[in-house]
């Protein structure tokens, strides 16, 4: 929200020498003062619409007692970059209030926040199939069965880009239908979707290329305050009874998806961690790479399904070999992501135009793996680009609503 500023001009007539000199004095005013006219009085404005310009524009100033005040504060703390807050970054920060917020924690921190759940589900913009009065959160037992299509593209997903060393093209599910403007058809499941991998070389300017679908497929959810999410028990049990996923139902499974991925060990020279807030992440991040930081994702699905051609590359830290966080959404009933340390890649920004009018239509990330000898030999990428394992690297897009973090340049 933006507060606008106006001046206001009036354009007055052009008096007349005889109006702007006064008059000479007479002889009965120099000899009585008493008798001189009085002082002018105010400047009456002339009638007329007076025409208004706009001068600037300025943020509004942030409540300084809401969740998300209390996070730009601790962003500030933590990280030292001096960038200006990433917008879709913060477009995902708890809403709630000040004092809602300080009820809701005084509540989960004694157990009793399922008193008052539907009320929480739409203040705190959530996920939350038994709250349907929480129409602000599309809380609705119709939104949770809607995901019922996600959940195995969610987690076909995790394995593929998540765990690559483990990714076999068996596991590979067909394409689930997508919602519109980023709909296409499911391909084969041995098949790897066009443009999904790809080889560093080409990411070259002017070059045409297939888009696969990079659409964020999950409902939308904010994060929880730290103080809230530490005091809900990250257990499927505890997390279906409070927001109301019964056995059987797709947000049932999705938790237990989630909570058994969150649960696994890291792989040898893996770092992960699930975050349930938006501090934990900034957390983690810091912990990898340091407070120098930045954190990056592609604007929007625009382009998928479709050939697109690649416009202006930047190559981030220079272009050369660099370290990187990469956090993928988890489906949940409110924001949870799965990040983990990804060593040895080089990471650019492009701008994707369109094919024929050459018009800038995206703005994506892509993570180029430039270490694969420990990738499984039946990769989708391998099956896509030929190659082995060690032998070349891959490229892949960052896709919508996922985050990259990396060194600031």
């Amino acid at each position: 929200m933006t507060t606008t500023i106006l001046l206001l001009l009036c354009h007055l007539t052009r008096p007349s020498a005889s109006a702007i000199l006064p008059p000479p004095p007479s002889s009965n005013a120099a000899a009585n003062p008493s008798a001189a006219p009085p002082p002018p009085g105010p400047l009456t404005l002339p009638r007329g619409l007076p025409r208004l310009i706009p001068v600037w524009t300025v943020p509004a100033p942030v409540n300084p007692f809401t969740a998300k005040a209390a996070f730009i504060r601790y962003w500030n703390r933590k990280v030292r970059s001096n960038r200006p807050h990433p917008a879709f970054f913060f477009a995902k920060l708890s809403p709630l209030s000040g004092p809602d917020a300080a009820t809701f924690s005084t509540l989960a921190s004694a157990g009793k926040l399922a008193s008052r759940i539907r009320d929480f589900c739409a203040a705190a913009s959530l996920l939350c199939p038994s709250a349907p009065a929480a129409s602000s959160s599309a809380s609705s037992s119709s939104s949770a069965e809607g995901a019922a299509g996600v959940v195995a593209s969610f987690a076909h997903y995790r394995k593929e880009y998540q765990n690559m060393s483990k990714m076999e093209v068996s596991k590979v599910a067909a394409a689930e239908t997508m919602t519109a403007p980023c709909q296409q058809r499911g391909l084969p499941k041995w098949t790897p979707e066009p443009g999904k991998f790809f080889r560093e070389r080409d990411l070259m300017m002017g070059n045409r290329m297939p888009m696969p679908n990079i659409a964020d497929k999950l409902a939308h959810r904010a994060f929880l305050p730290r103080d809230i999410a530490t005091n809900i028990p990250f257990e499927e049990n505890a997390v279906a009874a409070l927001f109301g996923a019964p056995p059987g139902s797709a947000m049932r499974k999705a938790v237990s998806s989630t909570v058994a991925e969150c649960a696994r060990a890291p792989s040898m020279g893996e770092n992960k961690r699930c975050t349930t807030s938006a501090e934990d992440m900034v957390d983690f991040a810091v912990e990898m790479l340091g407070s120098n930081i930045a954190v990056r994702t592609t604007e929007s699905c625009a382009g998928s399904g479709r050939d697109v051609r690649l416009g202006k590359i930047t190559g981030i830290a220079g272009g050369g070999v660099t370290r990187s966080v990469s956090c993928h959404q988890s489906l949940f009933p409110y924001l949870v992501y799965y990040c983990h340390s990804v060593p040895r890649v080089r990471l650019y920004e492009v701008d994707i135009l369109d094919v024929d009018s050459n018009r800038k239509i995206n703005h994506g990330v892509a993570i180029c793996h430039l270490e694969t000898s420990d990738w499984s030999p039946n990769h989708g990428a391998f099956v896509a680009l030929g190659g082995k394992p060690g032998e070349i690297e891959v490229c892949h897009w960052a896709f919508e609503g996922d985050m990259t973090w990396t060194l600031v340049d």
